[in-house]
């Protein structure tokens, strides 16, 4: 257990620092009192500046945090996260980063005010949710509105309002090891503390062999800090302090043996820390200088080095909002099962499509949806009469709602990839949608929708969908967020089913009432 949370900790050092705006070494007035936040738990130091960080480091930052995480979902409500803090308490956010006592990273917000903020409203920077009011807690403590899980937060106001100085606390000096990126618009410190270090040095041999296990112990006892510049457009500069300049000539020594190491990994499709590491490995060149290593790379370097790991971390934030966005229509489902009864007085599920009364098929389910997905009013522009490709309905089909446009693909105007499975062995046979206690199988081993392929992407008011094809269930299926295909469950959740699940194990889900017994991957 011990070398897991080792590792945890190490990958979130190495995620951090590949955050586009970070800590700067420009304010050492408030080096002080963040300095004084850093308890025995606390191993780094990061700075966000809210004006230009993109969403994308708020909510990398964010899933350090599952609380907090379980309310910021997507980039954009990062973006609506940073707006809110910026706004109430500041435009500077440290977060200081603690070793986890579970296999959870631990992080503490620290926003400093300025003299003009209100303490009460910079306390409402964070959202209301009844998670984070059981788990969380927020004070103004010395200038600073601190925020984070409530024993990290009584314990940091404890600290604070001891005002004991930070010299007095045997820790690095933050300005010491900032001071050594100066140059650097965005910075991130590691500060481990002596008994941390003796730790990390104890767990290494159960890190992975072929990264060097013994090169790597003795790597970690000659540093006794470390401090990362990035520049986005230009560098990317990691300092590490050592005890002598003998010290800082063996460690140089022995980074270039780890990266000989690493360099030899065969790893296919190299994930978590060591997707940055492998990459990085080839383009860090160490110099020694006094009892410093220097290890710099250019931006073009850089970029291409970080790309897979950039892509892997994007693809997941638009998982997330596509999840987030197949949950939002799965909840208008249910509660159109709710209100909405057929000729027979009948609950069910929407039909594929309308009809008119010779039985052509007019507009998608997805237009019916709209009451139930707050778009009453652009429901009541459709002439729910004509079908939808008629002169007047054809003009809405370029305001397609947010809600059916997956993040990050590229479909086409007007055209989405969520759609029902269609068919006579699926929840909608002959296009009708069914009741919920048609659900024989259960409607936790049911899809109810699904994400396809770009080209069976179909207008979103098109009483089109996909076809299933009973000997290629898999057919027309997307993979825009990796190896898996999104799906709407039948009870309103949400899955990614893994490349891996076969064409049975589809068949078996997308039935209804098939009586299959379900084995999943």
């Amino acid at each position: 257990m011990r070398a897991h949370r080792t590792r945890v900790s190490l990958g979130a050092v190495l995620l951090v620092y590949c955050l586009p705006a970070m800590l700067r070494a420009d304010d050492v007035a408030s080096y002080e009192s963040i300095q004084r936040l850093l308890d025995e738990q606390a191993i780094a130091v990061a700075r966000l500046d809210l004006k230009s960080a993109s969403p994308l480091s708020i909510l990398q930052v964010v899933e350090a945090q599952p609380d907090l995480a379980a309310t910021v979902q997507d980039a954009e409500q990062a973006a609506k996260l940073a707006e809110r803090i910026r706004d109430a308490a500041g435009p500077i956010a440290y977060l200081i980063y603690s070793v986890p006592l579970s296999t959870e990273l631990s992080a503490l917000w620290a926003v400093p005010l300025s003299d003009s903020t209100n303490p009460a409203a910079a306390l409402k920077a964070f959202p209301a949710n009844s998670r984070l009011t059981d788990k969380w807690d927020r004070k103004v403590v010395d200038g600073l509105l601190i925020a984070g899980p409530k024993r990290q937060v009584a314990a940091a106001a404890a600290r604070l309002e001891s005002e004991t100085p930070a010299a007095e606390l045997g820790r690095v000096s933050l300005e010491e090891a900032f001071a050594a990126v100066a140059d650097a618009p965005s910075a991130f410190a590691i500060v481990p503390s002596a008994d941390q270090r003796r730790v990390l040095r104890e767990v290494t041999p159960d890190l992975p062999a072929p990264f060097g296990e013994a090169k790597l112990r003795e790597f970690l006892q000659r540093v006794e800090w470390g401090a990362v510049g990035i520049d986005p457009e230009k560098s990317l500069h990691i300092v590490l302090q050592t005890a002598s300049t003998e010290a800082a000539a063996e460690t140089k020594r022995l980074a270039e043996d780890l990266q000989q190491s690493m360099a030899n990994v065969d790893v296919a499709s190299p994930e978590g820390l060591a997707g940055l590491l492998l990459p990085l490995a080839a383009t860090l060149k160490p110099e020694s200088r006094g009892d410093q290593v220097h290890f710099q790379v250019d931006g073009a370097q850089l970029a291409s080095a970080l790309a897979p790991a950039v892509k892997s971390v994007a693809t997941k934030a638009d998982r997330a909002a596509a999840m987030n966005q197949f949950k939002q229509v799965a909840i208008a489902m249910h509660n159109y099962h709710s209100a909405v009864k057929d000729a027979n007085g009948k609950s069910r599920f929407p039909d594929v499509a309308s009809t008119n009364t010779e039985g052509k098929p007019l507009l998608s389910w997805r237009v019916h949806l709209l009451p139930y997905l707050d778009q009453g009013q652009l429901y009541g522009e459709f002439h729910l009469d004509e079908p939808w490709d008629s002169e007047h309905n054809k003009k809405l089909l370029e305001r397609m709602p947010d809600i059916f446009r997956l993040p990050g693909v590229q479909a086409g105007v007007g055209k989405t990839c969520m759609v029902l499975p269609v068919g006579k062995q699926t929840a909608f046979p002959d296009g009708k949608g069914l009741a919920i206690r048609d659900f024989t199988d259960g409607t936790s081993n049911t899809i109810l929708s699904l994400e396809v392929d770009n080209e069976h992407a179909v207008p979103w008011t098109a009483p089109d969908d996909l076809k299933v094809d009973a000997a290629d269930p898999t057919k027309g299926l997307g993979q825009h967020y990796g190896e898996g295909t999104l799906v709407m469950i039948a009870d309103g959740s949400v899955r990614f089913l893994p490349q891996a699940t076969t064409a049975e194990q589809w068949k078996a889900l997308l039935s209804p009432a098939g009586g299959e017994v379900i084995e999943r991957n």
